[in-house]
């Protein structure tokens, strides 16, 4: 999730002129048919997505979190490597992160490919995001995006009960994320996690429509690897039906299993309102235990990567934890970690998660 320490620096970014971006994608097919997206109160369980759902385990998502916030070594090009920080400033560790969602994408039989994006000035504003996809095989050209962000960010100290030491007073020389680690459990392993999951599972099986896995960086420093994404996307005539976001998805100690959905209100876009109902009756239809709230969202600070895609014109919502009453106190410190977070609660997001992508997508019989 976008930290507010670097508002003006995305700012002046956009006033530069972000069109610069360019990555290559092919133009697709117009949306034709009727679908979940176009009726999702028609939505129905299925035994073949219910099989799906099944798939999702609390074990395999805390394996990838703790992979990717430094509670083990992994194994990244033949060598060890520990992941205890993922900070797009510093360079080498989240080009280290993606390397390691590039081969686990490769492990699982997709096509994994860097996408270097670049700005126009600056040197934090180039990078790469890694996208795989699952050719739809009924109308290839109407894509379902699901999307996460890799880079990590620390900027709060924390005590060990997530209580903010103050600050130290003066401009500050030597940012914390030089001093501390920044393990970024719940932003954004979580959301990595959710969308390495659903591709595994996914993979598995056929679609109408292509399913698109895109991990970006430079979320923090602005909505960077995203924007320049989606502009390439605009530029490119991409016919991009759905985009679901994920960020932030597995701290919750209170209140119950409250899942925010941030979509625009349907006086400002009507695009983003069928994909949250999608959401919506596979909650209902799986019974999934989850308390979803819808959140209408304006302005250029929405939060995470979805915004990048609202100001190119193609709907999408966000999925994230109880925003305003359960926000996770270890955001954005030291001590974001595997231990503070509620995998049980996670797991049941990603179910619907799942759900979701494939009754948008349109699931195919197996052979």
């Amino acid at each position: 999730m976008k930290f507010l320490g670097i508002y003006r620096l995305w700012c002046g970014l956009f006033l530069l002129g972000l069109t610069a971006c360019s990555i290559t994608s092919s133009p697709a097919a117009a949306t034709t048919g009727k679908d979940p997206l176009a009726d999702p109160d028609a939505l129905a369980q299925d035994p073949l997505v219910a099989g799906m759902l099944a798939r999702v385990t609390s074990n395999q998502l805390s394996s990838f979190v703790g992979d990717l916030s430094g509670e083990w070594p992994v194994l990244i090009s033949g060598e060890t490597h520990t992941l205890s920080s993922r900070v797009h400033l510093a360079g080498d560790p989240v080009a280290k992160a993606t390397e390691y969602v590039y081969e686990r994408l490769q492990d699982m039989g997709l096509d994994a490919q860097y996408v270097d994006w670049q700005l126009p000035t600056g040197q934090i504003t180039r990078g790469r995001n890694v996208v795989a996809e699952l050719r739809g095989l009924v109308h290839p050209g109407e894509i379902v995006l699901l999307t996460a962000h890799v880079d990590d960010m620390v900027n709060r100290d924390v005590t060990p009960a997530g209580v903010r030491l103050p600050a130290l007073p003066g401009p500050v020389i030597d940012p914390l994320w030089h001093r501390l680690p920044a393990p970024g459990a719940d932003d954004n392993a979580s959301g990595t996690a959710g969308v390495l999951l659903a591709a595994r599972i996914l993979q598995g099986y056929r679609f109408e429509r292509t399913v698109r896995f895109v991990f970006f960086t430079g979320e923090e420093n602005g909505y960077l690897g995203s924007y320049c994404y989606a502009t390439a996307m605009r530029d490119a005539g991409e016919n991009l039906v759905a985009v679901y976001n994920l960020d932030m998805l597995a701290y919750d100690h209170a209140d119950g299993p409250v899942v925010d959905v941030n979509l625009r209100a349907e006086d400002t876009s009507p695009l983003d309102t069928p994909l949250a109902r999608v959401f919506l009756q596979v909650i209902r239809a799986y019974q999934i235990d989850l308390i979803p709230e819808l959140h209408y969202q304006t302005g250029i600070h929405v939060g995470s990567d979805h915004g990048s895609f609202w100001w190119r014109g193609y709907p999408a919502v966000h999925f994230m934890e109880d925003g305003d009453g359960d926000f996770n106190p270890y955001y954005h410190s030291q001590y974001e970690t595997l231990d503070n977070l509620n995998m049980i609660y996670f797991t049941h997001i990603i179910q619907a998660v799942v759900g979701t992508v494939a009754h948008a997508a349109g699931p195919l019989p197996q052979d």
